[in-house]
């Protein structure tokens, strides 16, 4: 038997042209795909993490700017509720009702103190 080395050759090379030819159509028609799929997924998945993250950061500035803005209401009626107090008092020792009216020196402390307590409230809880 002998064996014709031409042919033998030829199929060879028709083997190995096929081989090359199967795995280039594999790599662009699946492998490619597949990649640029994953990649968009990929990017997809970090585009909702940042969404997701930058909506968790927004929702943490409105809480802490819901504190800020509470924190102020309680400290202005705080200084409120002093200002009254002390007011009434002096109503009190003068032998008048509550809200009287005061002597202009004493209405302008009690004024005084109750704007500098407001501004120390503005002060302390900033707003935006």
């Amino acid at each position: 038997m002998k064996i014709d080395f031409k042919k033998l050759i030829i199929g060879v090379l028709v083997f190995s042209v096929l081989l090359v030819a199967f795995s280039l159509a594999y790599y662009y028609v699946y492998f490619l795909p597949q990649l640029e799929i994953k990649q968009i997924e990929l990017e997809r998945q970090k585009q909702e993490q940042l969404e997701k993250q930058l909506e968790e950061d927004r929702k943490e500035r409105e809480r802490v700017r819901e504190r800020r803005e509470y924190l102020l209401e309680e400290c202005l009626q705080q200084a409120l509720d002093k200002y009254r107090e002390f007011w009434n008092k002096d109503c009190e020792t003068l032998g008048k009702e509550k809200g009287c009216a005061l002597p202009n020196s004493t209405a302008e402390r009690w004024d005084k103190m109750h704007q500098a307590r407001r501004d120390e409230c503005f002060k302390k809880y900033p707003q935006d």
